[in-house]
């Protein structure tokens, strides 16, 4: 957290309040995991880092395919979002079916997360 958010401001607090929930809920996906069972299609409970999650813009209707990386990791242009930007913020822990809505410097988008799977 201190690389990307050297200064104590509340978008640090926020973004450790959610990396929080995340390790928590990322622990409790594979502390319960089953390996007798297995998922044909990869897919996961909710979004992680690393997935790939394919999301349906409700303003316009157009579809997206996008995979949540770690910041080092961004391609701009390539499919790939931060985890640190405001989408991938968004994204991260929603599950299919959910609405997000992000608030970036161009304006607010609203996705339905159609679905999260393992890459």
């Amino acid at each position: 957290i201190d690389e990307f958010y050297p200064l104590p401001t509340r978008e640090r607090e926020e973004f450790a309040r959610l990396l929080d929930e995340y390790l928590q809920r990322v622990e409790s996906l594979v502390t319960n995991a089953n390996p007798q069972e297995t998922c044909s299609d990869n897919s996961l409970p909710f979004v992680t880092i690393d997935c790939a999650v394919e999301v349906k813009n409700l303003d316009n209707g157009q579809t997206f395919n996008w995979q949540v990386v770690m910041p080092v990791q961004s391609k701009v242009g390539k499919g790939c979002v931060s985890c640190l930007s405001p989408v991938g913020k968004s994204l991260l822990l929603s599950r299919a079916g959910d609405t997000i809505t992000v608030k970036a410097p161009r304006g607010t988008a609203r996705y339905q997360v159609l679905s999260a799977t393992m890459k």
